[in-house]
């Protein structure tokens, strides 16, 4: 994400790749999610053996899907402040 800040928007200036960026960002954080309900189902019903190694992978897709949602919000505020500043400048 920080790239996008750095290389697309500070110095392109290319506001629509980075929101198509920013939307597949949205998308795969949307795709681990629904990833992590299917998880939690088979964890319901899985023996004792499967259930560990069905926590430790809940466990850090939820991790992974925390610091995706900080990244995603950082650059939308980012991306946000950017199109307003540009329109300011017109």
């Amino acid at each position: 994400m920080v790239s996008i800040r750095e290389i697309f928007l500070n110095d392109e200036h290319d506001i629509q790749y980075s929101n198509t960026v920013f939307e597949q960002y949205v998308q795969n954080i949307s795709s681990i999610e629904k990833g992590l309900v299917d998880l939690k189902l088979q964890e319901s019903i899985a023996n004792k053996d499967d259930k560990k190694q069905l926590k430790l992978q809940i466990k850090n897709a939820e991790k992974s899907l925390k610091v995706m949602k900080i990244a995603m919000k950082s650059m939308n505020k980012f991306k946000s402040s950017f199109e307003v500043d540009k329109s300011t400048a017109k």
